[in-house]
């Protein structure tokens, strides 16, 4: 009516006050690259399992994501080593 619109910008965590079901997701760990993120958000077979979920149980309308990811830097012990992948990967390793 006043022409306003309203705009937000919000992580996961945050945005859970509005649609709660995004606290119970974990984005970073169910993807293994910020491209596999991408793919999912901006590919329009996911619009079913994601967007329009979120936009007819929330009325809200995502336009734009950006898919940084918590990232672990690893020393150059383990620069030989595969990719990980698993969370199991990181035992024995200190994190902080």
């Amino acid at each position: 009516m006043q022409g306003v619109l309203d705009v937000a910008s919000s992580s996961t965590q945050n945005a859970s006050s509005v649609a709660p079901w995004l606290n119970a997701i974990d984005f970073p760990y169910m993807f293994q690259s910020n491209g596999q993120l991408y793919h999912f958000f901006m590919n329009p077979k996911s619009d079913k399992f994601y967007r329009k979920v979120y936009r007819e149980k929330n009325r809200m309308e995502i336009l734009f994501v950006l898919c940084e990811m918590r990232q672990l830097y690893m020393g150059l012990k383990w620069k030989d080593k595969p990719p990980i992948t698993e969370i199991g990967h990181l035992a024995g390793t200190k994190t902080a």
